[in-house]
């Protein structure tokens, strides 16, 4: 059997349905179903969720009748979310000091007319940016719109793997972009921001952007680009307090069937001020339940704990460490670093400990320049570029530079989200 194209398909359906259903009855929610066809079978999926259960009751026995004859079979395509379930804006925990942020972000999810266009939210490592984020997303694809919700590194990714990028990017109805902050490793997506924004906004599509720290101190950011982004609604995300943190740890462990106590309930709550490190270590301790014992002593609750450690706990990456790490993984000595050899093993290790300096120190070119081995600071900007282009096309290249930063110990330095 020859399966139909879309706009086939579609006529074929709206004439079935007109066998056993009005064409005043099918006014105002045949446009917002779509339909696909997998040999005897079609698949209904509805573009507004919140239909779901009147039209399982009212329409599908109709559609279903309607095919029938033709041994063609009819079901409702489950809801399909850009993120999971638990991505939700009721599932944010925040008190009074964020909410005007969850305010808005619950507006903006909640608007069609893209009212407050952009949103940007900004806030500290761990502070929930991506979840609000995430929730945003999830919410408009329950309202039926098509949603690109991206870091900074993927897209520059995407746009060095198609050729039809930009057009792919406008053919959803929101954008959303998260880490704002990585701009600074992928100027040249800068100019091609400011073309998309122009476009979503005259087209009153929604975006949604997201920034570790505050623009403010994103110096990098090209001024057409900065002021865009300012003519919308920006909040700041405040770090969860201990009230906060408390809930978190006593409804994810509720949730996930771990026994706390109160005192260790408190105890986490106050040990980790970063909500990442605090669930990682919940993580953690429902392992060891699971997998070793269902209670856990004080010395493997303590010695557990010891195996996270918060920002303000770690000492910060030196560009001794990053050499290190880069020496270690691709086998060159730490004085080659910093040489003149030209070998291109040397050189592409030489690149990657640039471009790491670079990203996890803030270094500005000039500086790298001068820290290996005095050379020229265009010599930097090209190594820290053909670090980036060679990731993006090479998955072997990426590996390697992933590897390196995981064995960089952690920091308190910036990072991103």
């Amino acid at each position: 059997m020859t399966t139909p194209d879309l706009h086939t398909l579609r006529d074929s359906v709206r004439q079935a349905l007109r066998t056993v259903l009005s064409a005043p009855e099918m006014e105002g929610w045949f446009d917002t179903v779509d339909f696909s066809q997998e040999g005897t079978e079609l698949c209904v999926r509805l573009r507004q969720p919140d239909m779901a259960p009147w039209f399982s009751e009212s329409v599908l026995p109709l559609l279903a009748q309607a095919f029938a004859p033709h041994g063609i079979t009819v079901r409702l395509a489950p809801q399909v979310l850009p993120f999971g379930e638990e991505f939700r804006l009721d599932e944010f925990l925040a008190n009074s000091k964020n909410a005007f942020p969850l305010a808005s972000a619950r507006e903006v999810a909640e608007d069609q007319s893209a009212r407050f266009n952009p949103l940007t939210v900004c806030g500290e490592s761990g502070s929930g940016k991506t979840f609000l984020l995430r929730a945003i997303a999830n919410a408009k694809a329950k309202q039926g719109q098509r949603i690109l919700a991206s870091t900074v590194a993927d897209l520059a990714t995407e746009y060095d793997r198609r050729s039809d990028a930009r057009s792919w990017v406008l053919s959803h109805e929101v954008f959303i972009l998260d880490d704002l902050q990585d701009l600074e490793f992928h100027d040249t997506l800068q100019g091609e921001l400011i073309l998309l924004f122009d476009r979503f906004h005259a087209h009153r599509r929604q975006m949604v952007f997201s920034c570790t720290g505050t623009l403010a101190a994103c110096s990098f950011l090209q001024p057409k680009l900065r002021s865009r982004l300012e003519w919308g609604l920006m909040i700041a995300l405040k770090a969860p307090d201990l009230d906060v943190r408390l809930q978190f740890v006593h409804r994810w462990r509720q949730r996930h069937g771990l026994a706390l106590s109160r005192d260790r309930e408190v105890l986490l709550a106050q040990r980790f001020t970063d909500m990442r490190l605090l669930e990682g270590s919940l993580l953690k301790l429902l392992a060891y339940t699971d997998l070793v014992s269902p209670q856990i002593s004080d010395d493997e609750f303590f010695k557990i704990l010891s195996y996270s450690t918060t920002p303000a706990q770690a000492a910060p990456i030196t560009t001794h460490d990053i050499m290190d790490a880069v020496s270690q993984t691709l086998g060159i000595r730490r004085e080659d670093l910093v040489a003149h050899g030209r070998q291109r093993t040397i050189t592409w290790a030489r690149h990657v400990a640039m471009y790491l300096c670079r990203k996890h120190l803030r270094l500005s070119y000039p500086e790298l320049a001068r820290l290996f081995g005095g050379r020229d600071h265009t010599t930097a900007i090209y190594a820290c570029r053909k670090v980036e282009s060679d990731m993006a096309r090479d998955p072997g290249r990426k590996a390697q530079v992933h590897e390196i930063t995981r064995r960089i110990r952690p920091a308190s330095s910036p990072s991103t989200e």
